[in-house]
């Protein structure tokens, strides 16, 4: 995406004397490694806050949480190289029940100056984590307890976040991919996500490409982008500026949309209620063999076309028109789209 490249770039800009160590290549490159370990409960949280650089979290079946930090610095002059490694550490504090690893970078003056801070964690099984990190990769890989997780400028990579009490916070990041989230939210801006599955969760986005595999219960709010549900549950939700593609919706769909496009691939007959209200949006609906319904659409400045409507009541004028009637069995599950400057198709695979 070109807005984030560009908003990326604007703030490297304004920050001056720090680059990444895949950056500037330095004729002198030094390195710090900093080693804890801390005895804690089964499910003792973690707090970590870093930036310039990639944390990789993991579980495993001790009660100790271990950090390994690397701190590297690459320059021109061998001087300045070491004097900026000394201005960078990391601050611990530890209970039986929570620990907090935060990197501090003192002010330095010096360009060409490169810099890269990794973690690499282990956390007891069932520990919760809370994690910020900033213009660097954050991996993390199975996480049972509660899990708030922000990242900025950079990527995040995930492969399960288990409890019923989970939040991804994204901001200016690239290539998220998401493997599973039990259940919680996640707020994307500027940030294209790929999630392979959810149970339940609440979705907000801007400027964001949004693509799903599957989802029990989906909430929606979504400005400019795609949002892309392959298989979905119940889908809910408002968009601005955006296409909503969902393949198969099984359970309820209630949409807002002005601006953009609304397309159903597959409507499972076991879908109880659709409910779609739209502005400047054209609206695809199609539904399997055996989905029985009772439809009602309501267009301004609109036209509705689809096969197997019988209709009970047609009402149409030279701007607006009313359509009432079912497909199929009457009472059985119910279709209601209000459009103004969109068109609508209501077609049977």
């Amino acid at each position: 995406m070109k807005t984030i490249k560009f908003k990326y770039l604007l703030l490297l800009l304004i920050v001056p004397g720090i680059t990444f160590a895949e950056g500037i290549k330095g004729k002198y490159t030094k390195e710090k490694k900093i080693n804890r370990a801390f005895s804690v409960s089964n499910n003792a949280g973690l707090d970590v806050y870093n930036k310039y650089g990639n944390v990789y979290v993991t579980t495993w079946d001790q009660d100790r949480t271990e950090i390994d930090v690397v701190i590297k610095v690459s320059g021109n002059n061998e001087d300045k190289v070491n004097r900026r490694l000394n201005t960078i550490n990391v601050a611990f504090e530890s209970t039986k029940s929570m620990v907090i690893a935060k990197t501090l970078i003192e002010n330095f003056s010096a360009n060409n100056i490169s810099m890269e801070i990794n973690y690499t964690i282990k956390i007891p099984k069932q520990g919760s984590l809370k994690l910020s990190n900033s213009y660097g990769s954050t991996v993390l890989g199975e996480i049972n307890g509660k899990a708030d997780i922000t990242c900025k400028y950079g990527s995040l990579k995930l492969e399960a976040l288990n409890s019923n009490s989970n939040s991804v916070n994204l901001k200016y990041c690239d290539s998220n991919k998401l493997g599973f989230i039990n259940q919680g939210t996640v707020d994307a801006g500027y940030s294209d996500v790929t999630l392979t599955r959810s149970n339940n969760l609440k979705l907000q986005s801007d400027y964001s490409n949004i693509k799903i595999g599957e989802v029990g219960d989906i909430m929606v709010r979504s400005d400019y982008g795609d949002v892309s549900i392959l298989k979905g549950g119940v889908i809910a939700g408002t968009g601005r500026y955006l296409n909503f593609k969902f393949g198969s919706v099984s359970e309820l769909l209630n949409i807002t949309a002005d601006y953009g496009n609304v397309n159903v691939s597959s409507i499972k007959k076991s879908l109880k209620n659709v409910a779609i209200t739209a502005s400047y949006t054209n609206i695809d609906l199609n539904y399997e063999a055996g989905f029985n319904f009772d439809f009602e659409v309501t267009l301004r400045y609109s036209d509705l076309s689809g096969s197997n409507l019988n209709f009970s009541t047609k009402n149409e004028k030279n701007t607006s028109a009313y359509y009432k009637g079912n497909n199929g069995k009457s009472g059985q599950a119910r279709v209601y789209v209000k459009s103004e400057y969109g068109n609508v198709t209501l077609e049977q695979l």
